[in-house]
């Protein structure tokens, strides 16, 4: 690991996709390891948002951004509001220094799936930790999702059977996996 000193610094250049892909998967790789979720949250809304504002110019959008159409007009930045809290509350203290926050955690979850899909549709590429947590999440919200099983979770389905979506070093595992199928092209 090089070493910054005033003589030699040395930079790394990063796009903005870079840097969504970075705190997605990290929230990823945090959220399988069982991780700290206010860490998890923050790292995921940053991605979201980020993939949100790249998104807007070739018309990929976040859920959030499509609420209007599922939401009273009256009621929709009331919802707004409420989705946004965590991240904010998370970020800021200028107007509400002793508030407390009802969080639920399982929240990050569903802006994982969602700056997933967008980063997919951004890139035309989904990472093994990628897949593996959407395969993680279609199985656990299967009963929420509209369509059809996905092709994700039939090729798992076999693997899945008796495995318990808490057991998420599985889904490492199969991270791993799906990450070396996808660099290497070797499906075995």
């Amino acid at each position: 690991m090089a070493t910054m000193t005033e003589t030699n610094k040395k930079f790394i250049n990063l796009s903005k996709l870079d840097v969504a892909k970075r705190e997605l998967e990290h929230a990823i790789k945090l959220f399988f390891n069982h991780g700290d979720f206010v860490i998890i949250h923050l790292s995921v809304c940053a991605a979201e948002e980020i993939l949100s504002g790249i998104g807007k110019s070739s018309h990929i959008t976040s859920m959030k951004s499509e609420m209007g159409k599922y939401i009273k007009p009256e009621k929709l930045e009331y919802v707004q509001k409420k989705l946004n809290e965590p991240y904010n509350f998370f970020k800021h203290a200028n107007n509400d220094p002793d508030k407390l926050l009802a969080f639920n955690p399982e929240s990050s979850e569903f802006n994982i799936w969602d700056s997933i899909n967008m980063y997919q549709e951004l890139t035309s590429e989904i990472t093994g930790i990628m897949s593996a947590f959407r395969i993680w999440f279609n199985i656990k919200h299967k009963d929420i999702l509209i369509g059809p099983t996905s092709e994700e979770v039939e090729s798992f389905k076999k693997a899945v059977e008796g495995i318990s979506l808490e057991d998420r070093g599985f889904f490492l595992e199969a991270a791993d996996k799906l990450e070396s199928q996808r660099t290497t092209g070797n499906k075995s």
